[in-house]
């Protein structure tokens, strides 16, 4: 009987190991279809574990090469950058004599000591020009630069700056010749300057040193320097250097310097400065404020209130190369367009603001003055009066230089009041002040106070000297014509008022104020109707004036028209609510329409007000009770 083998019931034998590795023997077994021991399977899934983590390791060790790369890069990147934004001036240390050194003032010492004038004068200049705007932005960054031997981190990072950088290198010694010690200092490019005194000099020395310095790399900055330290003539001379060399902007901030050192010797002059400053850089505001201010010290008032709008136009957006302070300036000369535009409530509201209170200059003591001529403008005479630390008209007028307009406010109070006889000594006082001035003093009294004194002397009638006055005035200067119509229309000569009225409007064809004297001059002589064309040209030019609006309530008055003029009194007070005249008009019209109880309010309201002498009867006549 012959047996039969079940091949489905076996089991594989295990082929025999071919390696001695236990991983290798595991993975053979695998292979071969047999199920490792338990041993075997721990041993691949651990092993597959550490591959794993193996793997992580070799990525996460790519990522840290990666990222730590990345911060390198970046941190050499920062530091490029950072040297390629330096702007610093770097005093290297100075060769000194022995007996110099001997005293403690070494080459580092001599450097050190130089350094701290420059910081000084710096310090010092207060200028409304940016900084960021200069070649050489040195401001607030000077260095002396100690020599050591080896390398080191700190000489990479000072070649990197002089490599990338925009440094300012100065180098300097200082020697006997003879009896004398000698200083020689000099900035990259420029040649040596050198000067020379006796040994106990040396302090005097540096201090020529440092100028020397801040000549030669911040000229724009030294010129105001010299010119805020009482050296006019220095600073002209360097702004008119600054001004033959250099790039377009550069000579554009020298000529605007140039136009203000003109100021006390050469209007014209001045103003053809500003003009050369503009046409090189057309964005600088600094050059139209300048402009606008000889412009109107000249009595040419339509291209000054132009170009003081350009100016201040500029600053007011943050721009046209103005620093802070510049800008604050700009601000500040906002209220002087809102005034020559006859919004004195705008000049107010700024020169009221705290953001105004300028510190520059000495615009400081001007500011109480200001306000207080415009509060006398809105005719509130007594709101004029009660503003504190106001500077008589006789300092007021020495400050032509800074505001470019006579602003006199003790004259402005006595003009509200029709108080001629007040307002004509105030400014023969102001006359005696100018004489003291020199040639600014001789603008302010020629073409300010003088037309002024003519109208004064022409409303006390005397017209002769008051035509004297006004005849020794310029032709080609805008409140001296108008003074000459004033005059003329007083003395009734309405042919030579006509002509001189005339010419005001030519040359000042978007002002308002002549457009209402020649209103008021019609309306004095009987031509209602050509009176009110008039005024009410000079509302289109001056919405916010309330003079021109009460005016025109007289014209219609004049003509039995009390209705309208009541609007018109209406309108103007909203702009002078402390307008008292206005209101004793106002009541009359009511009067006229028999509107009684109405007009009596506002005689009393009157009466609570500032009046001319004139006025206050009327008040006292017309707001008795009836009887």
């Amino acid at each position: 009987m012959r047996s039969t083998v079940r091949t489905g019931d076996s089991k594989p034998e295990p082929s025999p190991a071919t390696t001695s590795d236990p991983i290798e023997v595991a993975m053979e077994a695998v292979v071969s279809g047999s199920v490792p021991d338990s041993t075997a399977r721990n041993l691949l899934l651990r092993q597959t574990r550490l591959i794993e983590m193996q793997i992580q390791q070799i990525r996460l060790r790519r990522w840290l090469t990666a990222v730590l790369t990345a911060l390198l890069l970046l941190g050499v990147a920062s530091v490029l950058w950072s040297a390629s934004r330096d702007r610093s001036l770097v005093i290297d240390a100075f060769s000194a004599p022995p007996d110099l050194e001997a005293q403690g003032l070494g080459g580092e010492v001599l450097a050190s000591l130089l350094l701290d004038k420059l910081s000084t004068m710096d310090q010092q200049t207060d200028s409304l020009r940016a900084r960021a705007t200069l070649r050489n932005d040195w401001s607030g960054d000077i260095k002396v630069q100690i020599p050591d031997t080896g390398l080191s981190i700190g000489q990479v990072q000072r070649g990197l700056r002089e490599w990338l950088g925009h440094q300012t290198r100065v180098e300097g010694s200082v020697f006997h010749r003879g009896d004398q010690l000698v200083l020689t200092v000099r900035t990259e490019g420029g040649v040596a300057t050198e000067f020379a005194g006796a040994p106990a000099a040396l302090d005097r020395l540096l201090q020529q040193g440092a100028e020397a310095v801040y000549s030669a790399t911040q000229p724009d900055q030294f010129s105001k320097y010299l010119e805020e330290h009482g050296r006019p003539d220095e600073a002209l001379a360097e702004a008119r250097k600054a001004a033959a060399a250099g790039s377009d902007r550069d000579r554009a901030w020298a000529y605007a310097q140039i136009c203000n050192l003109l100021y006390t010797s050469d209007m014209p002059g001045a103003v053809d400065a500003a003009r050369k400053a503009i046409a090189l850089d057309p964005g600088n505001a600094l050059a139209y404020l300048n402009l606008s201010g000889a412009e109107t010290l000249l009595g040419h008032d339509e291209d000054g209130w132009r170009d003081l709008r350009r100016g201040a136009g500029l600053a007011e957006a943050g721009g046209g190369g103005l620093s802070d302070t510049g800008v604050l300036f700009g601000l500040f000369n906002t209220a002087v367009v809102e005034e020559m535009g006859g919004n004195f409530t705008a000049a107010l509201a700024i020169l009221s603001n705290p953001k105004v209170d300028i510190r520059y200059s000495g615009y400081t003591p001007l500011l109480p003055g200001l306000k207080a001529v415009e509060l006398a403008r809105l005719h509130d005479v007594s709101g004029a009066a009660a503003i504190a630390a106001v500077l008589p008209d006789t300092d007021l007028i020495k400050y032509l230089i800074f505001w470019n307009l006579a602003y006199l406010p003790a004259y402005e109070r006595d003009a509200a009041l029709e108080d001629w006889p007040a307002a004509l000594a105030d400014l023969d006082a102001v006359t005696a002040a100018t004489t003291a001035q020199g040639y600014l003093g001789e603008f302010g009294r020629q073409r300010f106070v003088q037309p002024l004194r003519a109208m004064a002397l022409a409303h006390l009638g005397r017209i002769a000297e008051a035509r004297q006055a006004a005849g020794g005035t310029p032709t080609d200067c805008y409140i001296c014509v108008r003074a000459r119509g004033q005059v003329e229309a007083m003395a009734g000569d309405a042919s030579a008022a006509d002509r001189w009225f005339g010419e005001a409007l030519r040359q000042g064809p978007s002002l308002s104020i002549a457009y209402f004297d020649w209103g008021r001059a019609k309306l004095a002589r009987g031509d209602t109707a050509g009176a009110i064309a008039l005024l009410r040209q000079a509302q289109q030019k001056a919405p916010a004036w309330a003079d021109p609006l009460k005016a025109e309530g007289d014209a219609l008055m004049r003509l039995n028209q009390a209705a309208n003029a009541l609007d018109r009194y209406a309108a103007a007070a909203q702009r002078a609510p402390r307008w008292g005249g206005l209101l004793v008009a106002w009541g009359q019209a009511l009067d006229a329409l028999g509107r009684k109880a109405e007009a009596r309010e506002k005689y009393v309201a009157a009466a609570g007000m500032d009046l001319s002498a004139a006025d206050r009867a009327t008040v006292q006549a017309l707001s008795a009770p009836p009887r």
